[in-house]
């Protein structure tokens, strides 16, 4: 079973990786032990508030 606290930590990977590199948003994904980009989009989303889109452009 996931729990809150790993997709908490997949996430926080996700926006050091969104916030320092240039990789596509699916690689990122991929790297943070996702394999469903949907899954994704919507985890990060319910915690920073944005799309990894948006998270990028902000940060």
């Amino acid at each position: 079973m996931i729990t809150n606290g790993y997709i908490q930590t997949l996430s926080s990977q996700a926006c050091y990786q969104l916030e320092n590199s240039q990789q596509p948003i699916g690689e990122i994904a991929w790297n943070c032990g996702y394999n469903n980009l949907r899954s994704f989009h919507r985890n990060l989303k319910k915690i920073t508030r944005f799309s990894p889109r948006k998270y990028r452009e902000h940060s």
